[in-house]
């Protein structure tokens, strides 16, 4: 999302929160929003699509504060997991939409068997770098939801919100669906993330 009038962008990482701070700016916010941006793959548009469109425009990428959002990978690959196995395949039943590939795998497969497949892929390089380059200004933490928003809030001089949680997914304490071997699979795979900030298996 750009928002031309407040002068700030931001990238959604999956399953990461994003969609209530969306609907929040959507709902309050709509004057100076890219509409443009909007129609190219408006959840999770990366950062490079983005900043060319700011670049398409004439327009300076650093007069615009950039956010994104963060979880912990562990947490964050069990909740898609299930967003995928369960609650996306009924949406697309709703809109009367087939099964798409991501879902056919999630519903017919064990967490196991995705953590270990294709599909369980970090977004890294896609959300928050431009050639090469680590630009965000500032993540939102999953877990810190509402003050780390609040943060973003400060910045772009709107006022501050307790936002509802939406679009959670239902499954047990995500530590619980992990043996030692797929532990170590998202230790690999989303290595940078968990380098950059600071998470560990057992932290929630």
């Amino acid at each position: 999302m750009i928002n031309h009038k407040l002068k700030f962008l931001y990238t959604h990482y999956p399953k990461c929160a994003g969609t209530v701070v969306r609907q929040h700016l959507i709902e309050n916010y709509s004057s100076g929003i890219d509409h443009e941006i909007e129609k190219v793959q408006y959840r999770h548009c990366s950062l490079t699509t983005t900043l060319d469109r700011l670049y398409d425009l004439n327009k300076e990428p650093r007069d615009y504060y950039m956010f994104s959002f963060c979880r912990n990978p562990w947490d964050l690959c069990v909740s898609y997991y299930f967003f995928m196995r369960d609650k996306m395949p009924k949406h697309l039943e709703r809109i009367g939409k087939p099964q798409n590939i991501i879902t056919k795998f999630c519903m017919q497969n064990s967490f196991s068997d995705f953590v270990t497949s294709d599909f369980c892929t970090s977004s890294y390089d896609k959300i928050y770098t431009y050639n090469g380059q680590f630009l965000i200004d500032f993540v939102i933490r999953q877990e810190n939801l509402n003050d780390d928003f609040n943060h973003v809030c400060d910045v772009i001089n709107i006022p501050r919100v307790d936002l509802p949680i939406v679009n959670s997914t239902e499954h047990d304490d995500y530590r619980t669906y992990y043996t030692l071997k797929t532990v170590r699979v998202v230790e690999d795979k989303f290595k940078r993330e968990i380098e950059k900030f600071n998470y560990d298996y057992t932290q929630y």
